[in-house]
């Protein structure tokens, strides 16, 4: 962030884990961050972990943490195509996708800390085999990750689903569109499914595509901007991009 203080036009800001790693001295940047007198809004992922307590910062948004990006060889590892794969085949079999048969899908939740102790968690299944099974559910149990915002947050909605769980509605009001159900803290499957509404609302799928918060961050900001659509290799605003990547589903395209 050292290029802060030589930007003298205005800006947005978007983090991720991979461009701040927590705490690394975020306390100390955030500052400079939300005083430059050229932002325009700062939109970080886990925004309760990646701000230096300045998530409740009027110029400070919420981001999504999206899909799984490539790590490797092995489906759990380079998740993409096989997402693609069931994104594909029940957004074009409308009759599996208003068919679903389970109302909750519990997927397998290691136990990698104490707050998981009491979650439903189901058995460890093949990364395809495990997205099948949340295009066939209503709802899924998607308590927090490492942070409160995780990958199987948008595994869910892209599929149809939507995510049962733990996040702030403040905090995360990204996802309120989804939609999501925020703060839950009843994980007894059958007290659970007894207050969940049925037939399920309508999931926005798009929430897995970049030009859905390309849209969101302008419509924060309330300006149109200026994105780099690595496709063309060029500047473009929001229509032309999402024209010059239309039908391409890339691994790009997908957050």
């Amino acid at each position: 962030m050292d290029f802060l203080p030589y930007i003298n036009t205005t800006f947005v800001l978007i983090t991720t884990p991979f461009h701040i790693l927590y705490p690394a001295g975020i306390d100390l940047l955030a500052p400079n961050i939300t005083s430059n007198k050229h932002l325009l809004q700062w939109f970080a992922t886990n925004i309760g972990n990646y701000t230096g307590g300045h998530q409740f910062h009027p110029l400070v948004s919420p981001f999504p943490l999206g899909l799984k990006p490539h790590m490797g060889s092995r489906p759990f590892q380079h998740p993409i195509p096989y997402y693609r794969e069931i994104f594909l085949k029940t957004m074009n079999d409308t009759e599996e996708m208003t068919m679903k048969k389970n109302i909750v899908f519990a997927g397998y939740i290691s136990r990698t800390h104490e707050g998981r102790s009491n979650i439903p968690s189901g058995p460890k299944l093949g990364y395809e085999q495990y997205l099948e099974q949340i295009a066939r559910s209503r709802y899924v149990i998607s308590p927090n990750g490492d942070h409160p915002d995780c990958h199987r947050h948008y595994e869910a909605l892209g599929l149809g689903a939507i995510p049962i769980t733990q996040l702030d509605p403040y905090l995360y009001s990204h996802l309120k569109e989804g939609p999501i159900i925020y703060d839950n803290d009843n994980w007894n499957l059958t007290e659970l499914t007894s207050t969940l509404t049925l037939p399920a609302p309508k999931v926005n799928r798009n929430m897995i595509f970049e030009e859905y918060w390309m849209e969101y961050v302008e419509r924060v900001v309330g300006r149109p901007l200026w994105w780099w659509d690595v496709v063309d290799a060029k500047r473009s605003k929001l229509a032309e991009f999402a024209a010059s990547n239309q039908y391409k589903l890339q691994s790009n395209d997908t957050l």
